[in-house]
Parts: structure tokens; sequence; C-alpha cells
């Protein structure tokens, strides 16, 4: 996508912002986009990186000691099932966007895997436990992070298709890490089971993934654990 191309889907979205506010739901904390117009720019970002530093925000910086202590977290993608493809004979071209809102930070984009690669669907049972965003989250900060499945198209003459999204709330609440999973566009995407489960079923495709958000500290469990078990293997061969 061509940046004028770019600039005029912006427009659009901002000129439906104000005709309709209520189209596009709740809006994250801390960011005067609303949820779903968020995720077109964010689409439209990806296809055109340049772009991205076109999308700003007004909320207002709070100043964060040097000293100030952190947690690190990781947010991971353990599977992505394919239930239905969007595209019925050639199969999809799917990635991760992640938009992330800071009550700290300025906005920030975050796409996996990296522009211009994607994943194949007929590959899609290989993609496992790919980590999708990490950061050192600060006592006194909350982040909220977009998560979209996109379907990818070739630019510039198609428009990458939402998969759908979810919507996630990370905070420190009394040195323990606090999530909240929510869906922005029920009528796309409906939770299941477990927390962080969910069915993705935009652009008549059906996705099934499952997210997960660790410490630092159980990721390094997870990691003397996979030693073990490789240590063990060779053992037993010997």
């Amino acid at each position: 996508m061509n940046s004028r191309l770019s600039k005029t889907l912006v427009s659009l979205f901002a000129v439906c912002t104000l005709l309709s506010p209520k189209v596009f739901g709740e809006s994250p904390q801390g960011s005067n986009l609303p949820v779903e117009a968020g995720e077109l720019l964010v689409i439209a970002a990806a296809q055109s990186p340049e772009s991205a530093s076109n999308i700003s925000t007004s909320t207002k910086k709070s100043p964060v000691s040097p000293s100030a202590h952190t947690t690190p977290i990781v947010l991971t993608l353990e599977s992505i099932e394919v239930v239905k493809t969007a595209e019925q004979f050639s199969g999809d071209e799917i990635y991760v966007n992640i938009t992330e809102y800071s009550s700290v930070d300025k906005p920030a984009m975050h796409r996996v895997p990296e522009y211009p690669s994607h994943w194949l669907s007929k590959y899609m049972d290989k993609v496992k436990n790919v980590p999708l965003w990490t950061k050192n989250i600060r006592d006194t900060e909350s982040v909220e992070l977009i998560i979209s499945v996109v379907e990818s198209e070739a630019p510039p003459w198609d428009v990458d298709d939402l998969i759908g999204s979810v919507k996630l709330k990370v905070y420190i609440e009394k040195g323990k890490l606090e999530q909240e999973w929510s869906v922005p566009n029920k009528s796309i995407v409906k939770e299941e089971g477990a927390k962080g489960h969910f069915v993705l079923t935009g652009d008549g495709a059906e996705y099934k993934i499952s997210l997960k958000l660790k410490l630092d500290k159980e990721i390094d469990k997870t990691k003397e654990k996979d030693k073990a078990k490789a240590k063990d293997k060779t053992a037993n061969k010997k």
C-alpha cells in the first residue's frame, strides 16, 4: 500500500469516527483511537511500515524514575489451529500484529513474523510457542495490547484482511502480575474455554488461537525443564 492510500484510509477512519462514535466500540485506555479503527490502521501500517510513524496519541505521559522496579514478561502464541482458510484454494498467509498502549510510554506496534514475512496456513501446525511481545513492565505501569491475526494480501491492490482481534490489559498489583482478556468485536471472535483461548472467524475463515502471558521466571523454569528432558534423552541414547 502506497503512502497516499494509507493517508486516505486514515482520513476515512477519522471521518467515520466523527460521524458514528459508537460504531467502533470502546477505545483502549490511554489512546484516542477507537479499537477497530486502530486495528485497521495497524493493518495499513503493516503493509507500508513507514506509515506507522503517522499514528499518534494524545495521552499525557507520566515521568518515570530510572530506578523504578520492573518485571520482565512475555506474551506467547502457544498454538494456532486452522479450521477453515479465507482463501479456499491457495490457503492463507498469516501474521500477527500487536498494538501496544502503555500508560507511561508511547504507543508501539509489533508484527510477528516481521514484514514482509508471514506463515502459510498449510504449515500452521508447526507454529508453536512463538514469543509475540516482551516488556519490562514497571510497577506503576499498565499496558493494553490489541492482538490481531491478519491474512496478508498482495499490496497495493488488495488490503490485508482481519481474521480477528483480542484485547489484553496487563499491570502489576501488589507484586502480582494481573491480566484481563476481552473481545473488542464479538461478531467475529469468541472466547473458548481457558483464559487466552479464542476462536476467530473474520473474512470467512476460522482459526483457533491459544495465547499465554508469562513472568520471566516461568519462562526460565520451562527452559530448565526442556534442558533436563534433552539431557535425559541424550543419556538414554548412550
